[in-house]
């Protein structure tokens, strides 16, 4: 799932459940931002959206790439 992806499925989700992502909203261009708000979100909606997991470890592996 590519970022825009992710941001997308978890903008309708936080709209959903009126949850306020936007910390992650204001950090999508920087990649460890982005890992850094995500595991911060709620575990309701980490459960509720099971590609989250799997594209964080994507982000996480391309930046270990980057580094």
């Amino acid at each position: 799932m590519s970022l825009p992806d992710l941001e997308r499925r978890l903008a309708d989700l936080a709209e959903a459940r009126n949850c306020d992502l936007t910390e992650f909203k204001n950090h999508k261009e920087d990649r460890t931002s982005i890992l850094q708000a995500v595991t911060r979100l709620p575990l309701w909606c980490r459960q509720a959206l099971p590609e989250i997991d799997e594209s964080l470890a994507s982000l996480e592996a391309e930046s270990k790439d980057q580094n």
